[in-house]
């Protein structure tokens, strides 16, 4: 997605999280490199690094200043409700739990767009 987006002439940042790759962070992906990847390096700890990778997408918003936020990241949606910028949430399944209520809410505030991903990408 970051890739279509910026071919469209934007500028796009990708906030991401996880280990350390062997390849490039755009090899791994399968993408160019037309947008610019903050990533943190955390190991997943269940929700301990949603809490620390939400922390530092607070940093990297204060940093870039986004005009628009396209996130996957349904924890985060309690961070990004925070800033009064638009938002497209992607997600790949209904949500439930207290995920059903971080998105109902944040669709109160900031979200603007959903997409929701079915199983029929992957044929």
């Amino acid at each position: 997605m970051c890739q279509a987006i910026s071919k469209t002439g934007h500028n796009v940042s990708l906030i991401t999280c996880g280990n350390k790759n062997t390849m490039s962070d755009y090899d791994y992906y399968g993408v160019e490199s037309s947008f610019k990847i903050h990533k943190l390096r955390i190991k997943n700890i269940r929700f301990i690094s949603s809490i620390i990778f939400s922390l530092y997408i607070i940093i990297k918003i204060n940093q870039i200043k986004p005009e628009l936020i396209y996130s996957r990241h349904r924890f985060s949606l309690i961070v990004t409700k925070l800033y009064n910028i638009p938002q497209i949430f992607e997600d790949h399944c209904p949500p439930n739990g207290i995920y059903k209520y971080i998105i109902k809410s944040a669709l109160k505030k900031n979200i603007i767009k959903i997409v929701l991903i079915s199983n029929a990408l992957e044929k």
